[in-house]
């Protein structure tokens, strides 16, 4: 436990560092363009195809399709920053393994097609799961151990096979995990919960990915890092 709260203060004091803020400001900014460009097709569309002939009808259709473009990207803007930010953490496991683990040989090399595909379907599976627990999230006390615990498993599944697998490879990377799955689980229920804070949770990627190269290198048999291929 001890070693688990150290790596997560490490991965916190790292943030200032010009590797991981380049991309957390690129993931925030991204996912803010994107919503941006998606409000203003929106909005043309709604003011160019008038559906009514009546135009106080028209109006509000224009009004309340604005509304509902901003309730969209209050809720699902954090959902899209995770989502670009998927795409863009290797700088950050590089730049946790050259301040802390220097003496690591270089990582396997990944595929940006591979690592879209793996943020999508990952985060397609976290909707769906999600939205299945509905009926469950609303059993009081049961819903937060119900959120956490199935959120922390598909988290620290997700985060430790991405920081696992370019360091020793997809088959290992699973055998580690099933060995020391229930360390893992408490480590993705931190992420989980982190998750849960606004703001923070729009740095939860960069976070996490940190969070779990210290808990990865920590499994390492004997205390020595895994330093890959």
């Amino acid at each position: 436990m001890r070693a688990m709260i150290s790596a997560l203060f490490r991965a916190f004091a790292q943030l200032a560092d010009p590797p991981i803020q380049k991309v957390i400001w690129s993931s925030v900014l991204g996912a803010l363009g994107s919503f941006i460009l998606v409000a203003v097709i929106v909005w043309i569309g709604l003011d160019y195809s008038h559906p009514y002939t009546v135009w106080w009808i028209n109006t509000m259709v224009s009004v309340l399709g604005g509304f509902a473009v901003l309730g969209l990207t209050w809720l699902l803007f954090p959902a899209v920053v995770v989502t670009i930010a998927g795409l863009l953490l290797e700088p950050v496991a590089r730049a946790v393994e050259r301040r802390y683990y220097p003496d690591l040989l270089p990582p396997m090399p990944t595929s940006w097609f591979g690592d879209l595909i793996v943020s999508l379907r990952f985060l397609v599976l976290l909707l769906v799961v999600n939205f299945l627990a509905l009926p469950l999230y609303l059993v009081p006390i049961g819903n937060f151990v119900v959120f956490y615990g199935l959120n922390g498993y598909l988290l620290s599944r997700e985060y430790f096979d991405m920081v696992a697998r370019r360091r020793v490879g997809a088959g290992l990377a699973k055998e580690i995990r099933r060995l020391h799955r229930l360390r893992l689980l408490c480590a993705g229920i931190v992420i989980a919960f982190l998750s849960t804070l606004p703001m923070v949770n729009l740095v939860v990627p960069v976070i996490a990915t940190a969070f779990m190269v210290h808990v990865f290198q920590g499994l390492a048999t004997g205390r020595r890092p895994f330093a890959g291929t």
